[in-house]
């Protein structure tokens, strides 16, 4: 396969996940995200998580390996995209959980031992926590607390 072929991705599944990742740029070059989860309808979409641009260094390495595992270059993020980025259902529902769970965590080690351990739990791990911590209950908070105790105890 020519090194210019671009890798075919194909179309969820009608009643599948689907996830779009947004970039927002700010004033000063750098850009955050925004990532909504859709059923394949239009008008059923909802936003899952997002990430202030401040916070996107420590977060980079789980929005790179999305984009990997849905078929994209790291190039194709930047702040100077304007359209969105189809993800692959278990790569956004892993970005989705990790971009959660590192939400208003300040210290860096921790941040770094909760994102290793999204990237460490299977997909059926991060199937249930997602349902769990990312299902816009007013419990979600509790339980994305049970999910960083469980995966970056101090």
């Amino acid at each position: 396969m020519p090194a210019s072929t671009q890798t075919t991705r194909q179309p969820a599944k009608p009643g599948h996940r689907r996830f779009r990742l947004m970039v927002e740029p700010t004033d000063d070059g750098a850009f955050g995200l925004r990532l909504h989860e859709s059923n394949g309808r239009p008008d059923h979409s909802r936003p899952v998580a997002h990430l202030a641009a401040a916070r996107y260094p420590k977060a980079s390495d789980a929005v790179l390996a999305a984009l990997e595992r849905s078929g994209h270059k790291p190039r194709a993020i930047g702040p100077t995209r304007r359209q969105p980025i189809e993800l692959e259902e278990g790569a956004g529902v892993r970005l989705a959980l990790a971009l959660n769970a590192i939400h208003g965590i300040t210290k860096l080690g921790r941040t770094r031992a909760i994102l290793d351990g999204v990237a460490r739990l299977s997909e059926e791990e991060c199937l249930y926590w997602y349902a769990a911590c990312c299902s816009g209950n007013p419990s979600d908070m509790r339980r994305t607390k049970a999910l960083r105790i469980y995966l970056a105890s101090e």
